[in-house]
């Protein structure tokens, strides 16, 4: 006869092993998508954003665009509901409002280099800068997946809970970035022609 103990016992072992054997596929999973992303060298989308704000009671909305080009340039170029752009080149912020620009240097910055880095190490398929500034879950349907990110630093996890990307190959369809005081965010990507945004023509 097999004790209760030893039943418990067992089924811990086994409990364990699954969530061994799961976590390791998310390793797997991870890794492989980020060695997708990292055979990128340029990609464009066009974005559409829905932002909840809870002490104001209301969602505000924006689109523009999102560039990606290898290996450390990032732009968010803003067309609706006013006109900016937001580029990371290398280690520099550069902000164009009304034809100003300001730089800011990220160094100078911590929890906004930690915060960009979210999406420039995931687009670039940099794992390792990644997990130095997130822990990282992934889980796969088909073609289909999710990253999920998590603040490592204290002071980012005050003011960002979580950042999810979600897609499909290497395709990326959706970001959400929920904040700590439950404030959130969705971004959805789609595709822009490819043969429009070579010609140079606004898509």
């Amino acid at each position: 006869m097999i004790s209760g103990t030893r039943i418990r016992t067992t089924s811990a072992l086994l409990a364990a092993f699954a969530a061994s054997a799961a976590n390791a596929q998310g390793a797997d999973g991870a890794r492989a998508l980020m060695q997708s992303f990292a055979a990128i060298d340029t990609s464009r989308v066009a974005y559409h954003e829905t932002k909840s704000i809870g002490i104001l009671d209301s969602v505000l909305e924006q689109s523009g665009f999102l560039t990606y080009v290898a290996p450390a340039t990032v732009v968010r170029e803003i067309r609706v509901p006013v006109v900016e752009t937001y580029a990371i080149v290398d280690d520099t912020l550069i902000v164009t409002k009304a034809g100003e620009e300001e730089r800011t240097d990220l160094d100078s910055v911590p929890q906004l280099r930690a915060f960009i880095e979210s999406f420039r190490a995931t687009l670039s398929g940099n794992a390792e800068r990644l997990e130095a500034y997130y822990h990282v879950s992934f889980s796969g349907d088909g073609p289909g997946w999710t990253l999920g990110l998590r603040p490592r630093s204290r002071r980012l996890a005050g003011i960002v809970e979580s950042i999810e990307f979600s897609g499909e190959a290497t395709r990326v369809d959706q970001i959400r970035i929920t904040e700590a005081n439950g404030d959130w965010s969705l971004m959805t990507l789609t595709p822009v022609d490819d043969n429009l945004y070579r010609n140079g023509d606004s898509p």
